[in-house]
């Protein structure tokens, strides 16, 4: 089985996820721009439903699916009436071809398929079920971050010289990166230790990697953005990007 899985099914991690809740700001710009009401949407990772209650009630028709029995379970528990399924993103055999509109993976979701051979099958099955024109918003660790910039706003004076210590020993912390494979390289899989038990097998990707990846699964890049935004931030201090590509 994959260790990822039996990661996402433990019970500690499933309540992390059911309290997050809410959109980040790169996710709620791209899907305002690029979900309609006429959309036919496909919600791949979603946890314990968190893009679930912004896209349920957006679109013109919604699914939402998981590998985790667990992560579907209590996102079922939060939305009873929504379309929501265990599958796995590498085999959408359930999914008609060309049936979709608009194909979510948010989270960094693709990144936890722990092989290259696993990546190329969810974008495979991502294109199949993508009408022609339809767009893949999507996102992906990036390999070359290592700087973590402060952030200020809200912050009280104290607070702020708190979040500057903070963000400068997630840097040194960071440093190692720099001699990483993936990190000269441009991709690759390390290991996350988000999720303890011996953490989450994951892989990464430079900006330029990205792209390239992207267009040759036959996708036009329409947008990306780094997870900082609308700020901008250069991008040894992005540490993830959302993509958005159109199908050709």
């Amino acid at each position: 089985m994959n260790k990822n899985v039996t990661i996402y099914d433990n019970s500690v991690t499933v309540n992390y996820y059911r309290m997050l809740s809410g959109l980040q700001p790169c996710e709620k710009y791209l899907f305002e721009k690029y979900v309609s009401e006429e959309s036919r949407i496909l919600d791949i990772g979603i946890g314990a439903g968190r893009t679930t209650g912004f896209l349920i009630d957006r679109g013109l028709s919604y699914i939402g699916v998981d590998l985790s029995i667990e992560m579907v379970a209590a996102a079922k528990a939060k939305f009873p009436t929504a379309d929501l399924r265990v599958m796995d993103a590498q085999d959408l055999s359930y999914i008609d071809s060309e049936s979709k509109d608009v194909i979510i993976f948010s989270f960094n979701g693709i990144d936890n398929v722990p092989s290259k051979e696993g990546r190329a099958k969810v974008f495979a099955e991502v294109s199949r079920c993508l009408v022609r024109g339809g767009v893949f918003i999507y996102s992906c660790h990036n390999s070359d971050y290592v700087l973590e910039l402060p952030v200020f706003s809200g912050a009280t004076p104290l607070r702020q010289i708190w979040r500057i210590l903070r963000a400068v020993a997630i840097t040194i912390i960071n440093v190692p990166r720099l001699f990483e494979p993936a990190f000269r390289s441009g991709s690759g899989f390390r290991l996350d230790k988000i999720h303890g038990d011996g953490g989450l097998i994951c892989h990464v990707g430079s900006r330029e990697f990205l792209l390239q990846e992207l267009n040759g699964f036959g996708f036009e890049c329409n947008d990306i953005v780094g997870n900082r935004y609308p700020q901008w931030s250069p991008v040894l201090a992005s540490n993830w990007f959302y993509l958005a590509g159109r199908k050709r």
